[in-house]
Formats: structure tokens, sequence, C-alpha cells
């Protein structure tokens, strides 16, 4: 992810400010320092985080309902199946609360992330999907990607720490090499806005690493390939087929 740090690395500087402005800290380190050796009060009048609490309160008041739409009569069912499945999918992520964090996040520094996944920690078997908010400095993204959708993007990936042992329990073959692994320290969170489990130190790209936790970097990367595949196509039912037949034989 070096292109994507390097490209959005004045950006992340500039969110950090946001992030410290929204909670108050608006006094720079030097003009700080000079009130306090003249014994003079730091006051702080935020007037931001009061406009950020409004229009989030705007968003969570307004939310709009989901629902699947056929497209023709005979859909109406499935239609009606998927708006069921997809409303207790997000009940059972409280859905509608990561995504106002997703949409705060947005407002105080323009971006927000959610991630969706596959979780098989409690149903081996089928798995539960997951909704989740992702803090917006753990995610790095493809620097030529234009789309408000990360649709064009060749890559996208997300930064976390996790604990030496939970990491060998996803990857239980590269246990030898993960007790290996030795966690840098870093002492001073750069990013100190909804602290949650996971942080990532996205100016230097080194983990936080508090309280003597075993706690190691990971980086998820999805990423875009192609290659050349060959395919078969029906008249009638308008429905493709890959094939490996050679295309000089079709």
């Amino acid at each position: 992810c070096g292109d994507a740090l390097e490209h959005e690395r004045g950006w992340r500087r500039r969110a950090r400010e946001d992030f410290e402005f929204y909670l108050g800290e608006q006094w720079d380190g030097t003009s700080k320092h000079k009130l306090q050796e003249d014994g003079r009060p730091v006051l702080t009048i935020n007037k931001i985080k009061p406009v950020v609490k409004l229009l989030s309160g705007y968003e969570r008041q307004s939310r709009m309902d989901i629902k699947c739409l056929p497209m023709e009569g005979s859909d109406a069912r499935v239609a009606d199946v998927l708006t069921a499945l997809i409303k207790f999918i997000m009940v059972n992520n409280n859905g509608e609360y990561e995504q106002s964090f997703q949409f705060q996040d947005g407002l105080v520094c323009g971006k927000g992330f959610s991630y969706v996944n596959m979780d098989f920690s409690e149903d081996f078997l089928n798995g539960e999907i997951r909704v989740k908010s992702v803090r917006p400095f753990n995610v790095f993204v493809d620097p030529l990607s234009v789309e408000y959708d990360l649709s064009d993007a060749a890559y996208v990936m997300r930064v976390l720490r996790i604990r030496r042992n939970g990491l060998k329990r996803l990857y239980p073959e590269m246990a030898e090499t993960i007790d290996r692994m030795v966690p840098k320290e870093r002492p001073d969170l750069l990013y100190p806005q909804r602290e949650a489990e996971n942080e990532y130190d996205p100016v230097d790209g080194s983990p936080y690493h508090p309280g003597g936790e075993q706690a190691l970097v990971v980086k998820e990367c999805w990423y875009r390939t192609h290659r050349e595949q060959n395919l078969l196509g029906d008249r009638e039912s308008g429905e493709i087929y890959p094939t490996s037949i050679p295309e000089a034989q079709i």
C-alpha cells in the first residue's frame, strides 16, 4: 500500500487535524504551552462538534427503509424474501448504527467506510454476514481510483491490529512465522477518535502497540486480476457459459 499511503499522506494529516478539532483539541502546541507558562486558561469554544452532532442526528432521524423491488410481477415473492433477509442482517449487526458511524466519519474528515464479510466463528457451516464500520485511517485505496463507490479501484486494502493468538487461529499453517514476528512499540496514538480495538498509524505505517499487548499488523487486500476466458452464448435464452474449448474450434 506504499503508493496509496504516499498519495493520501497529505489528506491523512489534514484528517487528523479534523478529528482533533472535532474533539476540541484546537490549540497548537506552541500557543497552548505559552498560555500555560503565563498561567492563563487554555479556553476552547468548540463550535464544530455541535454542527457534526446536528447533521449526524438528521441522518439518524431520516433513515430510509430497505426494500428490494421486483423487476416483474413474478419476482415479487423473491423481492419480499430478500427484503426480509437484508433487514434481518442489518438488525443482527446493528447495521443502522454502523451506517451512522460511517456517515459521521464522512462528516468529520470526508471519508467513511463499511466492511461486509462472512463470519464463521459461531456458525461453522453456513457462516453469518457481518456489517461493521471501518475507521477511514485503516483503509488504503488505489490512488488511480476516481469513482465514488471504488468500482474502478485496482485494489483496496484494510489494515488492522490483531493479537498474536488470534492471528494464529486465522492462519494456523503460519504459526511458526507468526511467533517470530516482533511488534513495534508506538506509544503515541495519532488518531484517538472512536478508539476501537484496531488502530493503525497511517502516517509512517507502524502499528500502535499499547500496554505490551502482542498485537501485530494485518493487511487485508482485495484486488482485481484479469485473465482470458472463452465463452459460449445461447442466442435463444441469452445465457452465457464459460468453456475450455479453444477459440479456433468454436
